[in-house]
């Protein structure tokens, strides 16, 4: 990819000049200017006082036509005089806007016919420019006079353009570490074993297929994808840069939608961490928390309260309190939401690797059920895995069908067991699996603590066992979340991980014929325990391999079985 400023790799739309200039007068109210788009007059034209020369758009997005408007009320009635038509005109491309959550502020592009510009023309622009109160956001505008329209009693006709945010979508992810693919909508206490979320289609939050392939194609997400942080972070200044301007409030709508840090330094403060997207993503982040004490007073992390004794062992966190509704329970100086560190620490590869565990819960181990006599002191001379193959209908592409690891019950020397929840858990009759689940995240700890691997696609339970040095095998999609990268069987975020990618759209059955693959080398002449992650970089930063010598043992035994 060729290294472009980030606003002119960004441009998606761009309006042509208009035909003819119009006056108005300046306003000191500002509307909210969605931080996707830029409006600008460039060096070397004209800087009219009505419109913008240059209208762009970034990020993915919803593009809406609307139909030319003119002076007809709500029952069909033509309305008398140019000044009550001009209204009634802005009136209906108001509700036209407001009928799929848009305003004013949205509008990027104008086109107006007059039937006599001379004599309605100052009065026309007085109209429109009312409902566009932001001078420095004003749409790109052509003006024409025409004959007639399409009613002899029609003065004016309006039709505009407008773009609006995908729908259940955040903001732009060049502006911090969340992927639009990555999570909808999320309650942080209602569900704390699964991503939550509203219900929809095949894909993230809703998104078609073209939408999911235009967020694919951002620049931000192609640096993160390859790692190319330094360009990331570059992105992601000019798109809080660009918010700041804008006068845009941070922290405005919903949580998971709000920006919290605003770019000042953290150093020397007491921060306040909050937590407002899922489980998984805080245990993910979480790890930051050690770099930013280095440089702060005091971390103080306002999490979930699924989560809150868990992340109290996390180093570099001094005070946890129990996010809730309301406002944060202590003072500090500053504040960032935990996805944000990684953009305020402008971290890299170094910084994200970490020896694992870094989460130390209370030692506590489940004894699985139908355990064998323990030659090893283990519990078993079977391999016990866990499985987890559905991470919420909000995203239906990272689900796997229970029936489709039914083959997983037929490698030998190995038992099952369900960590699923939900609804779906009524899938594990279908391969079958012993269910261990629990909706408590301590007890899920203790059931992570009795396997010897867990086999999972991408949800919370993924990120607890990485975080805890838990060998786990995730399966993956074809167009999976940038946090795995484009290609490769291991990721930076978890030495005990393996990926397990779909080599084409909706094929779960090659990625459990490669895992079944896997499994049954374990117990070949010349392979190691250690397979388990898929490198042995997990014995170089990982305590799990307190694991090791009791799963080699396993083998061993497997091996001399057959």
């Amino acid at each position: 990819m060729t290294d472009q400023p980030a606003d002119a790799s960004r441009r998606g739309f761009v309006a042509a000049a208009v035909t003819m200039a119009a006056a108005g007068a300046a306003s000191d109210a500002r509307a909210q200017t969605p931080s996707n788009l830029r409006f600008s007059n460039p060096p070397g034209m004209s800087k009219p006082a009505a419109y913008s020369h240059v209208v762009e758009v970034n990020g993915p997005h919803r593009t809406i036509y609307l139909a030319g408007q003119t002076g007809v009320d709500a029952n069909g009635k033509i309305v008398e005089g140019f000044r009550a038509q001009a209204v009634q005109v802005m009136e209906n491309i108001k509700t036209a806007l407001a009928s799929v959550g848009g305003g004013f502020e949205h509008v990027v592009k104008i086109t107006s016919y007059l039937t006599n510009v001379e004599g309605n023309g100052a009065e026309f622009r007085e109209v429109r420019g009312s409902y566009f109160p932001n001078k420095n956001a004003l749409p790109a505008s052509t003006l024409l006079q025409i004959p007639r329209l399409a009613n002899p009693a029609f003065l004016l006709e309006v039709e505009a353009i407008a773009i609006l945010p995908i729908h259940g979508t955040k903001r732009h992810p060049a502006g911090l570490w969340r992927d639009v693919c990555c999570a909808s909508s999320r309650s942080h206490m209602a569900d704390p074993l699964s991503p939550p979320g509203a219900s929809g289609g095949l894909n993230d939050d809703g998104l078609t297929d073209q939408t999911a392939s235009a967020v694919a194609n951002d620049p931000w997400m192609i640096a993160m994808r390859r790692g190319e942080f330094e360009r990331a972070w570059q992105i992601s200044d000019a798109a809080l840069a660009a918010r700041l301007a804008s006068g845009e409030p941070l922290q405005k709508g919903p949580r998971h939608f709000q920006t919290i840090w605003n770019g000042e330094p953290l150093a020397g403060k007491r921060v306040l961490v909050r937590c407002y997207h899922g489980l998984g993503d805080t245990v993910q982040f979480i790890r930051f928390a050690a770099a930013l004490r280095k440089i702060a007073r005091e971390v103080i992390l306002w999490v979930q309260p699924p989560l809150l004794r868990l992340a109290a062992t996390a180093p570099g966190v001094d005070r946890v309190l129990p996010l809730h509704d309301g406002v944060p329970d202590t003072a500090f100086d500053a504040e960032v939401e935990i996805m944000e560190l990684a953009h305020a620490l402008r971290v890299d590869d170094d910084a994200i690797a970490c020896e694992v565990p870094y989460l130390f819960p209370q030692r506590r181990r489940v004894q699985l059920p139908d355990a064998n006599a323990p030659p090893d002191g283990d519990g078993s001379t079977e391999l016990s895995i866990g499985l987890v193959w559905h991470a919420g209908d909000w995203d239906g592409r990272r689900s796997v069908p229970a029936e489709v690891l039914a083959p997983l019950a037929h490698v030998s020397g190995v038992r099952l067991f369900s960590l699923q929840r939900g609804p779906a858990a009524a899938g594990a009759t279908s391969i079958p699996a012993r269910d261990v689940s629990s909706d408590d995240v301590e007890a899920a700890v203790a059931a992570l603590r009795g396997l010897d691997l867990l086999i999972c696609v991408d949800t919370f339970l993924a990120h607890l066992a990485g975080a805890l040095g838990i060998p786990v095998w995730l399966m993956l999609h074809t167009h999976c979340d940038w946090r795995w990268r484009e290609h490769g069987s291991t990721t930076v975020w978890y030495p005990t991980m393996r990926l397990f990618r779909q080599p084409r759209r909706a094929d779960w059955k090659t990625v459990v014929s490669e895992i079944i693959g896997a499994l049954q080398k374990l117990s070949k002449p010349g392979e190691s325990a250690s397979k388990l992650s898929g490198t042995n970089v997990c014995m170089q930063r990982s305590a799990s391999v307190r694991y090791l010598p009791s799963l080699k043992k396993k083998m061993m035994i497997l091996k001399r079985r057959r």
